[in-house]
């Protein structure tokens, strides 16, 4: 995937919804630190054009829907190798704070995902780069 998201852009939003759980700790550390490192004031203006055009589109609901999942997600401390073996179902909290840490850049994209070609392109690639330069 290259730098700026564009193999994020190729999936769906149901897609980034199943690899959340996928996702390791280095992957998070990646999106988080991208995150940092990215232009404020673009993603600020990315974000305002985003509100605006869930407002308009009437998908405010939905994309508090889609946000709690995330926000649900990133509480959740287990690791997915052990809620599928069930052995050690012990939690991580490690994995809970680096996951938590993300949460921004992933509630981005997954809005990015959201609101497909209704997002002018320049704001879809910076809500998706912190993502897109870490998942592929």
């Amino acid at each position: 995937m290259d730098e700026d998201g564009a193999g994020l852009r190729a999936i769906d939003l149901e897609e980034f919804m199943r690899l959340l759980p996928h996702l390791d700790a280095a992957d998070l550390m990646s999106i988080s630190a991208t995150y940092q490192q990215a232009d404020n004031g673009a993603r600020d203006a990315a974000r305002a054009a985003a509100s605006a055009i869930a407002r308009q589109r009437g998908l405010i609901d939905e994309l508090g829907r889609l946000q709690g999942s995330i926000i649900q997600w990133a509480g959740s401390d287990i690791s997915r190798t052990s809620a599928f073996t069930l052995e050690s179902l012990q939690t991580n909290p490690m994995l809970g704070d680096i996951r938590i840490q993300a949460v921004p850049p992933l509630l981005d994209a997954a809005t990015a995902l959201l609101l497909k070609g209704a997002l002018p392109e320049e704001h879809r690639d910076v809500l998706l780069e912190p993502v897109g330069a870490a998942v592929g």
